[in-house]
């Protein structure tokens, strides 16, 4: 989408010199924890085990402007 949008120089990706907004989320979907700019804006109510995790259940998604 930040491609199409023409915006993927700051959105879209988790590289140097981006927005760095994105969302940690479970296998279930469950939000855990929104970072804006950079920076922990949000964090659920329930503890996030991701050290107990298998590899691959963790998910990071980009948001979006």
């Amino acid at each position: 989408p930040a491609q199409v949008l023409g915006i993927e120089d700051k959105k879209g990706t988790l590289e140097f010199g981006t927005d760095a907004d994105f969302i940690l989320i479970d296998d279930k979907i469950n939000i855990h924890e929104t970072w804006i700019g950079g920076k922990l804006a949000w964090k659920g109510p329930r503890p996030f085990k991701g050290d107990q995790m298998e590899e691959g259940e963790t998910t990071f998604l980009n948001m979006q402007d």
